[in-house]
């Protein structure tokens, strides 16, 4: 019995070991542009160190010598949210989000939870800490001048997949709240506040659990990870066009707080990839743009009432209150039209209402929520050959600056999306891995689409799917990989599933993954071959 006991042991410890890394956070989760520190890894290894990979230049991540401590290193045009992922001859780590930004990073100090306590902040930084148990509130404390503009924009949730809905509130050097912001951009609270007197304001963050319980209280866990922004210099909140397109490379207009004209406009860079992070080295924060296939439109260089060529995108907002966004456009009979705006989904506070009316000023259709959320999108076809207007504006007449919103207009093209429930995969010796991915199909979308894998080494192969399926719900198609030759080969790094659709209209989409904890995308999905 005791020969049993210690096999089993023995066995479970040999198991242990041949553990892939696994990562629950990164701590501190960011580090300012051209600097470096320690980052702590929580999570279990059973090998140390691991190999770092990261989805893009302008990082630099080392295993230190303790386990579980990263060496990372910011370049000098690092700029938005990095995924890193740990990985040994075992497997993967889940991905992990780490964020750069322009300001110094200040390490939050306990004890901060009275107003008495309140962590002084000299200068303009951006403060990495933890809500570490049940009722904590941490306090920051910073000095102002009267009519200074102080931005306090925590990410928390939406960013760092931290299950945390956090609270800021500001009080004046009396103790008094004169500012308190929940929900601006998407979970995580924004606060711009503008000081009506001289003195040291307190800046005060508490939470509750993003997913509600059945708990009355403010929430904390080591899982509660945030950064901080806290500054009276310039903050990027937007920026217009939200989007580029491949034909053009017009400065990008930077808009938010205490921005000064000299710094007001970026050239978006020529790396490639779908999304591009926009900052400035003057400027605190960073804001998102997306490559188009569309010419993109710039509404500041167009009088209202000329006629706009379509398909194209569009990035505005609804500066004030009652405005009405106004965009005429020619169309002829039986043309498909498709208008999205996103506003909700981009983290912006304009909840549009898409309103189309023919030359006669007739209303043909009008939509307020879509999907889900309060972007809207609208479908219609055209009845007769003519001018026509697509207005915008937000449901319950309110505006401001972070009122922002991209509007997309298009001739509603079929299309499709991949995806795979996982973020890595592993096939274990001569085994056959099989990867499903679900088709979901849109607007009429009934082409066949020939779905392929690429990034495998020569040693493994994989089997082509085809997905004929049509109509809008969403299919399976299943791939296969296997070892090509006789002998099973380690093997450890991304790889991409491709959809494409030919004809006169091709299209090639990748297969993406939701990132754990967050509403982020990737498509390099992970491989290991484990020899056996």
């Amino acid at each position: 019995m005791r020969t049993l006991a210690l096999i089993l042991a023995a066995s479970q410890s040999l198991s242990a070991l041949a553990a892939p890394p696994k990562i629950d956070h990164l701590f501190p989760a960011g580090v300012g542009r051209e600097a470096a520190r320690t980052v702590t890894a929580a999570g279990s290894f059973s090998t140390w160190p691991p190999q770092v990979w990261v989805d893009r230049e302008g990082l630099t991540v080392t295993p230190a010598k303790d386990k579980g401590k990263l060496e990372i290193a910011a370049g000098a045009d690092a700029a938005g949210v990095y995924f890193i992922r740990l990985f040994d001859a075992e497997g993967a780590s889940v991905v992990r989000p780490f964020l750069v930004d322009s300001l110094p990073a200040v390490d939050e100090v306990e004890p901060n939870n009275s107003p008495e306590q309140a962590q002084p902040i000299d200068g303009n930084a951006v403060v990495d800490g933890v809500l570490h148990k049940s009722g904590e509130v941490d306090r920051f404390a910073v000095p102002m001048k009267k009519g200074q503009t102080l931005v306090a924009s925590l990410q928390a949730h939406s960013r760092l997949g931290s299950p945390m809905d956090a609270v800021l509130q500001v009080a004046d050097p009396r103790g008094f709240v004169v500012a308190q912001n929940d929900d601006n951009v998407g979970n995580d609270p924004q606060i711009a506040f503008e000081a009506p007197a001289d003195g040291t304001y307190s800046v005060g963050l508490f939470a509750f659990p993003a997913t509600p319980n059945s708990t009355i209280n403010f929430s904390g866990s080591s899982s509660y990870i945030y950064r901080l922004t806290l500054t009276t210099a310039g903050f990027v909140d937007h920026c217009s066009p939200m989007a580029i397109d491949t034909e053009t490379d017009n400065a990008i207009q930077l808009h938010g707080w205490n921005i000064a004209e000299t710094a007001a406009s970026v050239t978006p860079s020529a790396i490639p990839g779908e999304r591009q992070y926009i900052s400035h080295p003057e400027l605190a924060s960073f804001v998102e743009v997306v490559r188009s296939s569309i010419p993109v439109f710039d509404p500041t260089r167009h009088s209202e009432g000329d006629p706009i060529a379509w398909p194209v995108v569009i990035s505005d907002q609804i500066s004030a209150a009652g405005e009405v966004d106004k965009f005429a456009f020619d169309a002829k009979k039986g043309q498909t039209l498709r208008c999205r705006v996103e506003s909700d989904s981009l983290g912006y506070l304009l909840d549009p209402v898409l309103t189309l009316l023919d030359e006669k000023g007739k209303q043909l259709a009008e939509v307020d929520d879509s999907s889900g959320r309060r972007d809207s999108e609208l479908k219609q076809t055209i009845p007769a050959d003519g001018r026509y207007e697509l207005t915008v504006r937000d449901l319950y007449g309110n505006g401001g600056p972070r009122f922002a919103y991209r509007m997309t207009i298009d001739d509603s093209p079929p299309s499709f999306a991949l995806t795979v429930a996982a973020d890595s995969f592993v096939i274990k010796g001569k085994e056959k891995l099989t990867l499903p991915i679900a088709v979901a199909r849109e607007r009429g979308c009934s082409d066949e689409i020939a779905i392929s894998i690429e990034g495998l080494p020569e040693t493994l192969t994989a089997t082509t799917g085809t997905s004929a399926a049509k109509g809008e719900t969403a299919k399976e198609v299943k791939l296969e990989i296997s070892v090509s030759g006789e002998e099973s080969v380690a093997f450890s790094g991304p790889i991409r599933i491709i959809g494409r659709i030919a004809g006169e209209r091709p299209r090639e989409q990748a297969a993406t993954f939701t990132v754990a904890g967050t509403e982020q995308t990737l498509d390099q999905i992970w491989l290991t071959a484990v020899k056996p």
